[in-house]
């Protein structure tokens, strides 16, 4: 989100180089991404270009992608019952670049003002954290959404959770949007397992991702 890596950059000026970064912040995963998907030979392959990158990834076989994206997305693709859904922010350039975790309170403090954007668009956050994932640093926010109006096109919608994940790899904004959505009749059993199953495959499809210039 853009508030969140304004606010960062913002934090990075403060930070005390006093101690290793990574020893006083938690890394980790969120709670729904304890396991990897099995990324094998059937994942397809996909690119896409802006701002003078290229940004490459691997999806599962059955997954389309979207030519009609939302606006301001470089690609954005999901699964056959549009349950599972994958959108990448366009690269805007930054002045800083993470390159380790950072401390609690920077995230902290960061998180009042990402909490405060978010319920205006329709997010309600519920954690917040960061993770190392192939040498790279992603910034983490994990919300309940309250306002399914953008995916009304999709049906009967009775819930939804995403999770925003943000990097500054050669000091581009990175912004990568998972959402899963749930029928209203989905019992909280089929939530769980779909969440479950979201998150390995989030989790796999984040750590194939390469940003390189082009």
């Amino acid at each position: 989100m853009k508030y969140w890596m304004v606010l960062l950059g913002a934090s990075l000026t403060a930070a005390t180089a006093s101690a290793p970064l990574a020893a006083m912040q938690d890394v980790a995963w969120p709670s729904g991404f304890a396991a990897t998907a099995a990324a094998g030979d059937g994942w397809k392959p996909y690119r896409a270009e802006g701002n003078g990158f290229a940004l490459r990834l691997s999806l599962p076989p059955q997954w389309v992608e979207q030519t009609n994206r939302p606006e301001g997305m470089m690609f954005s693709a999901q699964d056959p019952g549009a349950r599972l859904i994958l959108q990448i922010r366009q690269l805007e350039p930054v002045n800083f670049n993470v390159q380790e975790p950072l401390p609690n309170a920077t995230i902290q403090e960061m998180r009042k003002t990402v909490a405060s954007d978010m319920a205006e668009r329709g997010y309600e956050l519920s954690d917040s954290g960061q993770v190392l994932s192939a040498k790279r640093v992603w910034l983490w926010n994990e919300a309940r959404m309250t306002d399914l109006g953008a995916f009304g096109a999709l049906g009967p919608i009775g819930g939804g959770q995403t999770w925003i994940f943000s990097a500054t790899p050669h000091s581009q904004r990175l912004e990568v949007n998972y959402f899963v959505l749930h029928a209203r009749d989905d019992s909280a059993a089929q939530i769980e397992g779909r969440v479950r199953e979201a998150g390995a495959i989030f989790k796999a499809i984040l750590e194939r991702l390469t940003v390189d210039p082009r």
